[in-house]
């Protein structure tokens, strides 16, 4: 107990530090940046009618940070802005407000928002989801202090903790046989931030494996499953009611969904921003078989992990299918944002309670931080955060260093490389100017980097779910 209030307090002192360095966009007029996307979303959810949010008017310029969440972070943001200081959120008056009260406030509403729920998901989610107990303040603290977290929400300013909150809720409800509850809290998530459609595949075929497992072929599918889809069907309608009622629901899915936008912004760790100095899609493709493409080659990355799910329904296998199925939509789908690697690596940290081998599994975990904080680079750079970045990757890295004396010498030397590449890189990009006709090169080979390393751990972690033992329903109904 003392080890887990320790390790809350450390979370909430580190929350509290990261107020004080620049968000996203601070200071960068006219768009500056996410915190100012959030703060605007406030502004025109306190002072619209709601069928107005998603639609371009004379009050609401799409082009200046038009909404482009679903419903659920609507409601939020209108929460937010409700009870805030009126002059942080006054119509168009407010716009590029950084005055100290509203950084002040707009950071708050980050941190009560993971006391509220993201703090509680991640111990019900350890806690549901077992393994050795010893190992329960380990997983708390990757969950409560994961980098990419912090660095996001608290430093370039976002709210990935509520979305992700729900999913381990979800995770949590499903080991626990509460298919229909599991499934809307996923849905919630979606609803809150639509990338979480990341984490769906996994979901969906857990719950049909699981349900036929326990109650057969017909009564699995055709009174659980479809619960579940009531359930979601439900909640969705409820949530977009507002604007179906009144022949608006299109403004809200165009707006969820831009997919004018291209095949990724900036240069992302992915395969196809990884791939595009030498086979660029846009060039062979027009932009509708450039999504099929993108469609394709995704659900064939995670469908070979959902069947597998599917046949053998086990916690375990299901927690790795989640990864898989969100490292799939980072590595190959359209849209795909740098800050998207959060997705896939914060619930991952589930997976370290399982294996037998305690030190390499915690080894390999802070490898693939350390990896995915690297990716964010150019990002953090660019908002101005090389402090926080640093201190990251330095205690990333001695952390790693101080396991690898207790690992095998194969993911010791594995991490070990990493971090010579890595430094290897920086010193690139510092020492080294690129050539004037290809100004990007250093993202590009940084971005190329990560992207090795996430396409082996998609093998591996396929590798390690296929592993996983089958279990009977009876076996099963007691390791729960």
């Amino acid at each position: 107990m003392l080890t887990v209030l320790a390790i809350i307090t450390v979370s909430l002192l580190i929350k509290t530090a990261l107020f004080f360095h620049p968000h996203s966009g601070e200071g960068k007029p006219p768009m500056y940046g996410d915190f100012e996307a959030q703060r605007h979303w406030m502004e025109i959810t306190n002072h619209l009618p709601i069928q107005d949010w998603y639609r371009n008017t004379t009050d609401n310029d799409l082009q200046y940070w038009g909404l482009d969440y679903p419903p659920l972070t609507a409601y939020h943001s209108w929460l937010m802005g409700r009870i805030g200081p009126p002059s942080s959120f006054a119509l168009h008056n407010s716009r590029g407000l950084e005055d100290p009260t509203t950084k002040r406030y707009m950071r708050l509403t980050v941190l009560m928002s993971d006391l509220v729920l993201y703090v509680p998901s991640a111990f019900c989610a350890v806690r549901c989801v077992g393994g050795p107990r010893d190992r329960h303040p380990m997983v708390i603290a990757f969950l409560l202090l994961s980098p990419l977290l912090l660095l996001i929400d608290y430093a370039h300013f976002q709210y990935n903790g509520v979305s992700i909150g729900l999913v381990l809720l979800s995770a949590a409800a499903l080991v626990k046989d509460k298919w229909a509850l599991g499934a809307g809290l996923c849905m919630a998530s979606v609803l809150y931030k639509q990338m979480s459609l990341y984490y769906t595949p996994a979901v969906f075929f857990f719950v049909v494996g699981r349900a036929v497992q326990h109650a057969g072929f017909a009564k699995g599918i055709f009174v659980h499953v479809a619960l579940c889809g009531f359930v979601v069907i439900g909640l969705t309608a409820l949530c977009a009611a507002p604007w179906t009622m009144v022949g608006r629901g299109t403004d809200v899915i165009v707006r969820m969904f831009p997919v004018g936008r291209g095949l990724y912004e900036d240069k992302v760790s992915n395969v196809w921003c990884s791939l595009s100095p030498v086979l660029k899609l846009g060039s062979l493709f027009g932009p509708p078989q450039v999504l099929l493409v993108c469609v394709a080659t995704t659900a064939l990355s995670f469908l070979p992990s959902c069947v597998h799910v599917m046949r053998n329904p086990t916690p375990r296998a299901f927690l790795h299918c989640l990864v898989i199925s969100s490292f799939s939509f980072f590595l190959f789908s359209y849209q795909v944002h740098e800050k998207s690697i959060l997705i896939p690596v914060v619930p991952a940290a589930l997976l370290v309670m399982y294996p037998s081998e305690r030190y390499d599994a915690l080894l390999q975990y802070l490898h693939l931080l350390l990896i995915a904080t690297f990716s964010m680079f150019p990002l953090l750079r660019k908002d101005r955060l090389l402090g926080p970045y640093v201190v990251a990757m330095v205690t990333l890295t001695y952390l790693g260093l101080l396991v690898r004396r207790s690992a095998s010498w194969t993911v010791g030397a594995l991490f070990s490389l990493s971090v010579v590449g890595i430094m290897l890189l920086h010193g690139l990009e510092y020492g080294v100017s690129p050539p004037a006709r290809y100004p990007d090169l250093h993202t590009v080979v940084q971005g190329a980097f990560c992207c090795g390393h996430f396409l082996i751990a998609q093998v591996g972690l396929n590798i390690c779910q296929r592993r996983e033992k089958p279990l009977s329903v009876k076996t099963s109904r007691k390791r729960d």
